[in-house]
């Protein structure tokens, strides 16, 4: 039996709490509306950097006691962020989730930022960003959205670059730190704790450490032109995306959007995989992903192929591209996909550890909160709405990049 209560403390901080009676640990987010894209270009990372820090101690903890806290009583807490949210997660028994509660907000309010801590995780942090020159998928993306999003803020890494993490001072991670914590607070609680018994605990715990300030809008517009850059690489394989525009979180198409995401790639199947990689053989890896943000989205299409592959591949994309604007998806094909998504629909919504990350999604973007209204919305779709939306996105600007090996 699953039961969802809303509430808005004495604080200000929103509450989703979903009971469910069968379930044995308690799934609690603690978030922040603010994440990477508040971060100044010169200072891209420090999100990042921030969260690493956070089990490193805090007021009443050192990284020792901290941890043994954690393992005594089987509280498993990790730093979560984004683009638009930063914050906390943590797993415990029922009967430990006011104690994983009160150190969360230690966590977040009184973390030590032990100057030796700081340098610690920056050399870490730059080791990572080092290491991702080796990884020619992480560098086709950044390719990519350099392109697609231009001087927007979601062209950046999170991590930043090496340049911008050693210039991070513990005053400017103090500084962000407070920044963050003004944001809109929202906790996300899912397990079977009765409600007046949570509601009364935070809020009497949960207060002190708010001071939230009047929400910046920071709408900074782009507009994605048309792209089609090619870019020599010292890998020995072809690396591809090619991406569209399409709508915000909020927006009703992005119900099909993510039909025909399903359509061109599902799993181990979808239609750009059997037609590319299993029939032609074309690929050694083909993937489609949407990615809806708060001011603008896209969707991609990314592979792997050798490159002597190259115009066949473009060829096939193109020519699917066109017949989903072009005509009505079969019966058949269209029935098959929407089996698909509500099998997986249904697996992915059993754990209840995932319906946490649900309703931060659902707070942060303005969607609903009711995942069953969410499914039924995208199984009612009919061939029609995706003929329609298909040639509304896929119609306009696209980016195409290629990294070639050097020859």
């Amino acid at each position: 039996m699953h039961n969802l209560y809303q509430k808005k403390l004495k604080s200000g901080v929103h509450v989703v709490y979903e009971r469910i009676s069968y379930a044995s640990m308690v799934s609690i987010h603690y978030i922040f509306n603010r994440g990477h894209f508040t971060e100044k270009f010169s200072q891209k990372g420090m999100t990042t950097l921030l969260s690493s820090l956070m089990d490193r101690g805090c007021k009443g903890y050192t990284e020792n006691q901290m941890q043994r806290f954690l393992h005594r009583n089987q509280i498993d807490v990790e730093p979560i962020m984004g683009n638009h949210f930063f914050g906390l997660e943590a797993f415990t028994p029922l009967t430990n989730y006011q104690k994983a509660f009160t150190l969360m907000t230690a966590m977040l309010q009184t973390p030590t930022l032990d100057s030796d801590h700081i340098e610690e995780e920056k050399k870490a942090m730059i080791e990572d960003i080092v290491k991702l020159q080796d990884d020619p998928e992480e560098i086709l993306v950044q390719y990519f959205f350099d392109a697609f999003f231009s001087d927007h803020p979601y062209a950046k890494h999170a991590w930043g670059s090496v340049e911008t993490i050693q210039n991070i001072t513990k005053q400017d991670l103090q500084a962000h730190l407070q920044y963050l914590l003004e944001g809109k607070a929202m906790i996300h609680v899912v397990g079977n704790i009765d409600p007046d018994e949570l509601f009364d605990f935070l809020n009497a715990n949960i207060q002190d450490l708010f001071s939230i300030a009047p929400e910046i809008q920071q709408n900074i517009s782009f507009k994605v032109e048309a792209a089609n850059l090619k870019i020599a690489s010292k890998f020995t394989k072809l690396y591809g995306i090619m991406g569209f525009p399409i709508c915000t979180a909020q927006h009703q198409d992005r119900f099909a959007l993510d039909w025909i995401r399903t359509y061109f790639i599902n799993g181990q199947g979808g239609k750009l995989f059997e037609k590319i990689r299993e029939e032609h053989g074309l690929v050694y890896s083909i993937d489609c992903t949407n990615s809806m943000l708060r001011y603008g989205g896209c969707m991609l299409i990314s592979y792997s192929a050798e490159t002597q592959a190259e115009e066949s591949i473009d060829q096939l994309l193109e020519y699917e591209i066109a017949m989903i604007q072009k005509e009505k998806i079969s019966s058949k094909d269209f029935e098959k996909c929407m089996n698909y998504i509500e099998g997986s629909s249904i697996i992915e919504w059993d754990p209840p550890s995932n319906h946490a990350s649900f309703y931060d999604q659902a707070m942060l973007y303005g969607t609903s909160i009711d995942y069953q209204s969410e499914l039924t919305q995208i199984l009612s779709l009919t061939p029609d709405d995706i003929l329609r939306v298909a040639r509304t996105y896929f119609s306009g600007p696209r980016v195409n990049v290629k990294m070639i090996p050097k020859l």
